[in-house]
C-alpha cells in the first residue's frame, strides 16, 4: 500500500448522509454538528416518528440514535438530516 494513500485516509472518515444516501469523506474530528451546519436540515412527515422537541436542537441523529451535536463522526456513521428517528 502506499503510504501517502495511507495517510490520506488516516485524515478522514467516510460516512452516510441521508437524505439523499450520499456516502461522503470528510475530515476526521468532524462532528456530526458540522453535518447538519453545512447541510441543513429537513423535515419527514411521518406523525408516527418520534420528534425532536425544540429545546433537543443541540441533537443530531447518527445511526438512528439522538446524539449530541459535538459527537465525532467515525468510519460508517450514518448522518440522518431529519429531526427525528427513523423506522428501520
Amino acid at each position: 500500500m502506499d503510504a501517502g494513500a495511507g495517510a490520506g485516509a488516516a485524515a478522514s472518515v467516510l460516512v452516510v448522509i441521508w437524505p439523499p444516501g450520499r456516502i461522503q469523506r470528510v475530515r476526521r474530528g468532524t462532528t456530526a454538528g458540522d453535518i447538519i451546519r453545512c447541510e441543513g436540515r429537513i423535515e419527514i412527515e411521518d406523525p408516527e416518528r418520534p420528534r425532536l422537541r425544540p429545546g433537543d436542537a443541540a441533537l443530531v441523529n447518527v445511526n438512528n440514535r439522538l446524539e449530541p451535536a459535538s459527537r465525532q463522526l467515525a468510519d460508517g456513521d450514518f448522518v440522518v438530516l431529519s429531526p427525528g428517528l427513523l423506522q428501520i
